[in-house]
């Protein structure tokens, strides 16, 4: 490795350190807004005492490994993995297109570049296995298939450097060596930590960033083509320092709007003052003059940005837009720039676009060719032990695969999953620093709210993840209001402790108002067992539809999860589909605890 290659390296690391610190400087943003809100004086909670009724049947706890499930045969379960790899095979093919994109985009660049045929095919070639790393990030498949993948790209190169440009063995390994540091790392180190899963909750702001880039990168190179203008020079310190400080001048007034409210004389004002910049500037080279076009510049820069972001925020709510989606495109739009840069053609600043197209095309066009039914069929209400610290759960990554292939989740938002479960209104709100007004404010709003939650299938085949903001007075309604429409609720009890009283309140809650049969608890070692034991035992004798004094005792059966595994995974999957396809027995005698 060279030094220019060990730079090169040092910027990429900066880069996505750089993509990561913004990240988590959202990450604590957007917890710092919730959590006064959330974690406030909450108040006790207000369950009426269960009276006593002769003959009243104990209800039974059945502790078992989550993976004893995995066996099952649950029909709605296997056609939602069934649908959840359709949609996996679609990200595969269109990873397919955009590799073989990559490789065109790569091979013309170079070979218009003075190269000969033979090294521009080894070059391009070797240029695609960062695109075959993020077709598979995308497409899932297991370790085996994917293992398979890389070996026929290894078994390829070599058919292609030994058969067709004609190579000896050793001179295609060492080639393929060398580039491992170079070619195929340096892309490797800038697009695959964006492709993490973890990273969702930012791409509706760089896709928009990277879209107006690559066309304002366009529209320059085009611009200065055509007035035969130089591309190179040296700036001075003062032009750098005025830059900058034009460049957060502009933004920042804009931002500062923004958070107001953007009205269109505000926009109409704004361009105006950017064209008596630029014909100043054209009339006289003053300092000032190249200070106010950097600031008006820059500003519009921000409010074309803001602009692309609300658009995207649009489709998004209405599902035309969802957020693996625009994860995928994302990564795809930085994959398709360094491939352009990697052609280094004069005009390869056009590529981005077009060798984006192809592969985006190819996924809408498989992923909408299926059904698209109007609402979901189900509804499932999560309940969980909240936790103050953001996490990664992969229970809510299994329920995105499976359940929301069948029908929709309603959850409260808390601090662990504040990320997982952002939409694109809450975003919006956030930016604008009005994040409070998706809280459910009082009790009376309870009906209204849910009346709006969305059930309509997104794009990528799954319903909506439906996320409530509550405060510490209205939390309780919304929780009863939800158990009273639910056909399966699943409560996740892992970590349950005595401090815990919410989850406690839900617990006992969802044994009162919802029939055992659907309802799917999860529980880990660290779950104390004699509260969940109480708290169900409790809202079983405070039942008032006589379910609690028939002969036989009833079982509630608690998943344990000692680890996660496909197995633990599938078995949590059938318990879930298994309640929710239970008969629904009918009670009209609980609308009052």
């Amino acid at each position: 490795m060279t030094w220019d290659d060990a730079v090169a390296h040092l910027a990429a690391v900066a880069a996505t350190s750089l993509l990561f610190g913004t990240y988590w400087l959202f990450r604590v943003c957007y917890v710092r807004a919730l959590q006064g809100a959330i974690y406030s004086p909450a108040g006790e909670s207000t369950l009426a005492p269960a009276t006593a009724t002769p003959g009243a049947s104990s209800v039974t706890l059945g502790w078992v490994d989550a993976g004893t499930w995995a066996g099952r045969h649950e029909p709605a379960a296997v056609a939602a993995r069934r649908q959840d790899a359709a949609a996996r095979a679609a990200y595969g093919v269109s990873g397919a297109v955009l590799v073989a994109v990559a490789f065109l985009v790569v091979y013309v660049g170079l070979r218009m570049n003075g190269y000969v045929w033979r090294g521009a095919v080894v070059v391009a070639f070797l240029h695609t296995f960062v695109g075959l790393l993020l077709s598979l990030i995308f497409a899932r498949p297991t370790w085996r298939v994917a293992g398979l993948a890389v070996a026929a790209w290894v078994v390829t190169y070599f058919g292609v450097t030994v058969g067709v440009v004609h190579t000896s063995w050793s001179t295609a390994a060492t080639v393929l060596a060398d580039n491992v540091l170079v070619t195929m790392s340096l892309p490797g180190l800038i697009v695959l930590p964006f492709a993490w899963r973890a990273m969702r909750p930012l791409v509706v702001a760089f896709v928009p960033f990277l879209a107006l880039l690559a066309t304002v990168a366009t529209a320059t190179v085009i611009v200065f083509d055509l007035l035969d203008l130089p591309l190179t020079g040296q700036p001075t310190a003062g032009a750098v320092v005025g830059g900058a400080l034009a460049a957060v001048f502009g933004m920042g007034l804009v931002v500062r709007q923004i958070r107001r409210g953007v009205r269109p004389a505000f926009v109409v004002i704004w361009l105006a003052g950017l064209c008596v910049a630029a014909l100043a500037l054209w009339r006289s080279a003053h300092p000032l003059a190249a200070g106010a076009l950097g600031v008006f510049t820059h500003g519009l820069f921000a409010l074309v940005t803001w602009g692309l972001l609300r658009g995207l925020l649009r489709l998004k709510r209405r599902g035309f837009a969802p957020s693996e989606t625009l994860h995928y495109v994302g990564c795809c739009g930085i994959y398709s720039i360094l491939a352009a840069l990697a052609g280094q053609l004069p005009w390869g600043s056009l590529l981005p676009a077009s060798a984006l197209l192809a592969p985006v095309a190819v996924l809408y066009l498989l992923l909408g060719r299926s059904p698209q039914p109007t609402e979901a069929r189900q509804r499932m209400v999560l309940l969980r032990v909240f936790g103050q610290v953001p996490i990664h759960s992969w229970l809510m990554d299994l329920l995105d695969d499976t359940w929301r292939r069948t029908g929709r989740i309603d959850t409260l938002v808390g601090l662990d999953l504040a990320l997982h479960t952002l939409n694109a209104l809450a975003l919006e709100d956030f930016f604008r620093g009005r994040i409070r007004r998706q809280f459910v404010r009082h009790a009376v709003d309870v009906p209204e709210r849910l009346a709006s939650l969305p059930s309509t299938r997104a794009l990528d085949r799954r319903y909506p993840l439906n996320e409530l903001h509550c405060l510490p007075g209205t939390w309780q309604p919304v929780v009863r209001a939800l158990l009273r429409q639910a056909d399966v609720v699943l409560i996740d009890v892992r970590g349950l402790h005595a401090r815990n009283h919410g989850a406690l309140f839900e617990l006992e809650l969802a044994v009162r108002l919802v029939q055992l049969q659907r309802l799917v608890l999860v529980a880990d070692p660290q779950t104390d067992r004699s509260l969940v034991e109480q708290s169900v035992r409790a809202g079983w004798s405070a039942r008032e539809d006589g379910l609690r004094t028939s002969p036989t005792a009833p079982v509630l059966t608690v998943l344990v999860v000692t680890r996660c595994s496909h197995l633990v995974a599938q078995g949590i999957t059938n318990a879930v589909f298994a309640a929710a396809g239970s008969p629904r027995a009918v009670s009209s005698s609980l609308e009052n605890c």
